[in-house]
């Protein structure tokens, strides 16, 4: 094998590990929290569920596991060699303000970022319409 060839696998195999790991298996969970979310809110009410405690701990449990998620992604973008990440306090203002940070920071991770604006947009309109009827 010549040296040229080598230089080439190993570009092409630095470059594609890099943009796996850039939108990691983390960041896609936490765009989708907010469908994961409404599904548990629409089986509570179709099963009759309306005390607001109960309502209240779903808000709660989804918010810790979004900042959760937010500290993995983080790490598994540091352990992968990113030298650029989002720090995870922006999961403190919610899914999309951190999403948007790692998009900004990384230059990667923008369908997770449209998909998560689109998920909660979508969440909302179908919470408030649950509401009304």
């Amino acid at each position: 094998m010549s040296n040229l060839h080598v230089a080439r696998v190993g570009a092409w195999a630095s470059s594609s590990t890099t943009s796996a790991t850039t939108t990691a298996g983390t960041a896609w969970i936490l765009a989708l929290l907010p469908a994961f979310y409404l599904g548990f809110v629409a089986v509570a009410i179709a099963a009759g569920v309306t005390d607001p405690l109960v309502h209240a701990l779903f808000v709660a449990l989804f918010y810790l596991a979004g900042v959760a998620l937010a500290a993995v992604d983080e790490h598994v973008l540091r352990s992968s060699g990113s030298e650029e990440t989002a720090s995870p306090f922006w999961a403190l203002l919610g899914a999309v303000p951190y999403l948007s940070a790692r998009t900004r920071q990384t230059d990667s991770g923008l369908a997770v970022l449209w998909v998560g604006i689109a998920l909660v947009i979508a969440g909302v309109v179908v919470i408030w319409m649950l509401l009304q009827g």
